[in-house]
C-alpha cells in the first residue's frame, strides 16, 4: 500500500481535537475526494498526513502515516516530506514564493538536489502551457496561469501522492477545466496516487476512486465511486456538498425600484491603461447585478472604481442617491479582518450595530460561539468569508460590492450567503457580484453584464449561465 494513514486524534496548538478515528490507505494510481462541511476538518487532515501538524505547527497527532513506508508523523520521516509529497493550495498567490516560473519550478528541484534541473524545469513548464513566460514576472501571470503553475511545481520532482486543497475555489470555469485536464493526464494518468479536498465535488466525481464524507472530525461516510447512487448524493447535499450544476428555474423579479447608480461611457484601468472601455452599466433599487467574466478579465477593477478605490480612466460614475453608502468586499476574505480574536471583530460590530444585530448573528451561526478567541486568520477559508460579509452587513450599506463571494463555500454556507443577499436586498439594498460561478446567477441575479474581449455588455440570465457552463467543459 503505497498511502496508509491512521489518524487517532489530531489537534491544533490550544485547541480540541478536530480529527479522531480517520483511516486513509491509497495505492498506487488511485485517488480520494474528501468533502465536508466548512471546518469539519478536511484541510486538517492534510496537515496532520504529512507531519506538518505535530513537527511544524506545535499541533498534536496521535497515530501513524505511512506514504512509501515512511512514517511522516516522526521527526526523522518527516524530513522525507518534500520528496513524497506534492502539494497545490488552495489560492496560489499564497503558495507561490518565486519571482517567476522558473524560479518557482526550479527552486523545488534544486532543494531536492536534482541534476537535471533546467531540463526538467523547462519540459514541466512546457506541459503545462508556460513555455515562453519562464521568465515573466509571477504577478503578470493570469489565475488560471498561476494555477497551472502550482500544479507542475507540486509534481516536477515525480512524488508519489499529490494533494489537492481546494483547487478550484478561486478560479474561472476554463481554469476548473484545465485543473480537470492536468488531474487526469499528470497525476492520476500516469499512476500518482492522490487526495483531492473539495466543496465542489462535482468537478472531480468522474475522476476519483472513492468519496469520504468527515463531519465534525470523524468519518461520516465514505464510497466506492462505483457504488455511488442518487441516495449517496442526496446525502451529501445534506451535509454541505456541491454535487450537481445549477438550474434556473425562477423568474426575473419585478419589484426593483429606481436607478441608484449608473455608469455613463466608463473606461477603466491602472495607471491610464485601459482594462475595460466604454461601459453603460446601471443598477436600481432591490437589485441584484452579477458581472461575469474570466479570470483576469477586468471584474475586480470594475467593482474597485465603482467603490472609489480607482480613479475612472475615462467616462463617469452617476450616485441618483445622497451620500450613498458603498462597501466593497474584497475577493480575499482577510483583507476585512483588523483584530487577533474573532471576539474583538464583533465587539466593534456590537458598538456599531447594537445587540439585536448580534443576538442575529449567533443564531444564524451557533458554530461562532466557539471560536470566539480564535485569530480570523486561523477560521476555515469558508467561515472566514462568512465573518466577512457579516462585517459587511454590520455597516448598513445600501449598495453592497462583492467579489468573488461564494468561492471557498460548502454549499450550506453558500445557501447561508444567498439568504443574506436576499434579506438584504428586500431592505431597498443593492449588490453588485463579480462572480464566474454559475450558481450565483441561477439563484440570484436580476440582470447579468458580461466582460469580454475588454468590452462590458448587459445579457439573459440564461446567456449568462450557459456562458459559464460551456466554460466547465
Amino acid at each position: 500500500m503505497l498511502v496508509d494513514t491512521k489518524i487517532t486524534r489530531a489537534q491544533h496548538r490550544g485547541s480540541r481535537f478536530v480529527l479522531r478515528d480517520v483511516f486513509l490507505s491509497l495505492g498506487e494510481g488511485e485517488s480520494v475526494l474528501v468533502v465536508g462541511s466548512s471546518g469539519c476538518g478536511k484541510t486538517t487532515l492534510l496537515l496532520a498526513m504529512t507531519g506538518v501538524l505535530n513537527n511544524l505547527l506545535e499541533g498534536e497527532v496521535e497515530g501513524y502515516s505511512r506514504i512509501g513506508g515512511v512514517n511522516l508523523l516522526e521527526p526523522e520521516g518527516f524530513r522525507e516530506v518534500a520528496r513524497l509529497v506534492g502539494v497545490v493550495l488552495q489560492d496560489p498567490d499564497k503558495q507561490i514564493a518565486m519571482p517567476t516560473p522558473y524560479d518557482e519550478v526550479s527552486f523545488v528541484l534544486e532543494n531536492l538536489g536534482f541534476n537535471d534541473i533546467e531540463e526538467r524545469t523547462n519540459r514541466i513548464l512546457g506541459m503545462f502551457g508556460l513555455a515562453g513566460k519562464e521568465f515573466v514576472s509571477i504577478e503578470k501571470l493570469s489565475g488560471g496561469e498561476k494555477r497551472r503553475l502550482t500544479i507542475a511545481s507540486a509534481i516536477v520532482h515525480d512524488p508519489p501522492i499529490i494533494l489537492f486543497d481546494e483547487p478550484t475555489a478561486s478560479i474561472d470555469p476554463w481554469g476548473v477545466r484545465e485543473v480537470r485536464k492536468y488531474f487526469r493526464e499528470h497525476v492520476s494518468g500516469l499512476g500518482r496516487a492522490s487526495i483531492v479536498v473539495e466543496h465542489k465535488a462535482k468537478y472531480f466525481l468522474d475522476l476519483v476512486d472513492e468519496v469520504v464524507l468527515l463531519e465534525d472530525g470523524v468519518i461520516r461516510a465514505r464510497r466506492r465511486i462505483s457504488e455511488v447512487d442518487e441516495a449517496f448524493l442526496e446525502y451529501l447535499e445534506e451535509h454541505g456538498v456541491d454535487v450537481r450544476s445549477p438550474i434556473l428555474i425562477r423568474e426575473p423579479r419585478r419589484d426593483v425600484g429606481r436607478t441608484i447608480l449608473e455608469t455613463r461611457g466608463l473606461t477603466i484601468g491602472y495607471n491610464g491603461q485601459p482594462i475595460i472601455s466604454g461601459i453603460d452599466f446601471e443598477v436600481r433599487e432591490r437589485e441584484v447585478v452579477v458581472v461575469i467574466g474570466a479570470n483576469g478579465s477586468g471584474k475586480t477593477t470594475f467593482l474597485k472604481t465603482i467603490a472609489g478605490s480607482l480613479k475612472p480612466v475615462a467616462g463617469e460614475i452617476v450616485f441618483r442617491e445622497k451620500n450613498p453608502r458603498i462597501f466593497y468586499v474584497p475577493q480575499n476574505p482577510d483583507y476585512m479582518f483588523i483584530h487577533t480574536r474573532v471576539k474583538r471583530e464583533l465587539d466593534d460590530l456590537y458598538k456599531r450595530s447594537g445587540r439585536i444585530f448580534i443576538e442575529k448573528i449567533f443564531s444564524e451561526a451557533p458554530w461562532l460561539k466557539g471560536l470566539l478567541d480564535m485569530s480570523p486568520h486561523r477560521l476555515s477559508h469558508g467561515q472566514r468569508r462568512w465573518l466577512a460579509l457579516t462585517i459587511a452587513r454590520g455597516y448598513n450599506p445600501s449598495i453592497v460590492l462583492l467579489d468573488e463571494p461564494t468561492t471557498g463555500l460548502d454549499l450550506k454556507l453558500y445557501r447561508h450567503v444567498i439568504e443574506w443577499i436576499r434579506k438584504i436586498v428586500k431592505e431597498k439594498r443593492s449588490v453588485v457580484i463579480a462572480s464566474h460561478d454559475p450558481r450565483v446567477i441561477a439563484d440570484l441575479a436580476d440582470r447579468v453584464y458580461l466582460v469580454e474581449n475588454n468590452r462590458m455588455r448587459e445579457v439573459s440570465l440564461e446567456y449568462g449561465l450557459k456562458w459559464l457552463e460551456e466554460g466547465f467543459k
